[in-house]
């Protein structure tokens, strides 16, 4: 695939590495270290899910890590490692296709950071789910209901019924059978 100019595309150890011009402050980059599981969820396939904050499975397997960094010098390196065992489609064609979603998005940040996290949302399995998660070191349990404009997970404890917003860490989701019968009454929907 043909690159826009300052952006490029290497060959990394176990995967590839895509750098990009960074078009924004770091903070308002945070989002695309996780929509960046969109790009990898459309070149897996249908059958993909998003688990947030950034893992794509498919079949229960992880299909592709993936990590995001800003550099000093105004870029960001975005390092796909997937599994070729997982992967429905040979690497190359993984990798075209990866590319192909992600130069347009990176393209149009942070325009359209609302339109990234709306397609975010659609396939991420973890948003309107019970989860056990973390919280500045302490267990939490609750009902993560939406990500923020800015890729965080909110999630309504079920013991106090606050909102908790994490940004990082991770969030499993809780078997359908150990889970309350019934859903929390929800906050207002954040606005993007």
């Amino acid at each position: 695939m043909l690159l826009p100019e300052g952006f490029s595309c290497e060959d990394a150890e176990g995967g590839f590495a895509l750098t990009a011009p960074l078009r924004c402050p770091v903070a308002e980059a945070r989002c695309l270290a996780m929509v960046c599981a969109t790009w990898v969820r459309e070149a897996a396939g249908a059958d993909a899910a998003i688990l947030w904050p950034n893992h794509v499975v498919l079949g229960g397997r992880r299909v592709c890590a993936v990590t995001c960094r800003a550099t000093a010098a105004g870029t960001l390196v975005f390092t796909f490692l997937p599994d070729p065992s997982v992967l429905p489609v040979p690497a190359e064609a993984f990798r075209e296709a990866v590319l192909a979603a992600a130069v347009p998005a990176l393209t149009g940040y942070p325009e359209n950071r609302a339109e990234l996290l709306t397609a975010y949302c659609a396939h991420c399995r973890t948003v309107m789910k019970f989860v056990n998660t973390a919280y500045r070191g302490m267990p939490l349990y609750g009902f993560a209901f939406a990500v923020d404009k800015h890729g965080g997970l909110m999630v309504m404890t079920q013991e106090s019924r606050t909102v908790v917003t994490l940004y990082g860490g991770e969030a499993e989701i809780v078997r359908k059978e150990d889970a309350p019968d019934e859903t929390p009454e929800l906050p207002a929907m954040p606005g993007r």
